[in-house]
């Protein structure tokens, strides 16, 4: 999946959640939207010449993604929780979706060589990523109008 497919199957996710819950406030929307920003840092791996999901394709690297941005922001003086949140969840949404494509990953490696995938769609497909971008966008858009008041 490309990085508006990543973004939008997190917005879509995101946003259900915070409807259901209530999560409609500033602060969600903000935390919801460093969520979505590093939602495609997995793909690091395309840029830096390593195996393509691979080690940046699991949890563990959420987990040390999370720890790394907690880190950062808490010495910037924001919320280190923020930083995990973005980290952690932006993987592991990254990594859902990757799951509906054709290329299989191990998402709990080092402790498991199991590998996942729902060989759906292709992860250049143009009508996955429009329709993931398209459903997350309108998704966010219910929560913005929540916030408002105005639903």
């Amino acid at each position: 999946m490309h990085s508006e497919g990543h973004a939008g199957l997190s917005l879509a996710i995101l946003s259900l959640f915070m409807i259901a819950f209530g999560w409609v406030g500033l602060d969600s929307i903000v935390v919801c939207l460093f969520i979505v920003g590093f939602s495609s840092l997995p793909d690091i791996d395309l840029h830096l010449g390593i195996e393509h999901r691979g080690v940046t394709h699991t949890l563990l690297f959420g987990v040390i993604s999370g720890i790394a941005l907690a880190a950062l922001l808490g010495y910037a003086g924001w919320s280190w929780q923020i930083g995990f949140l973005a980290g952690f969840l932006g993987t592991v949404l990254h990594l859902l979706g990757d799951i509906f494509t054709h290329k299989e990953f191990k998402p709990f490696r080092p402790f498991s060589d199991y590998k996942i995938a729902l060989h759906l769609c292709d992860s250049s497909s143009p009508v996955a990523n429009k329709a993931f971008i398209t459903l997350g966008g309108l998704a966010f858009f219910a929560v913005l109008l929540k916030h408002a008041g105005l639903f």
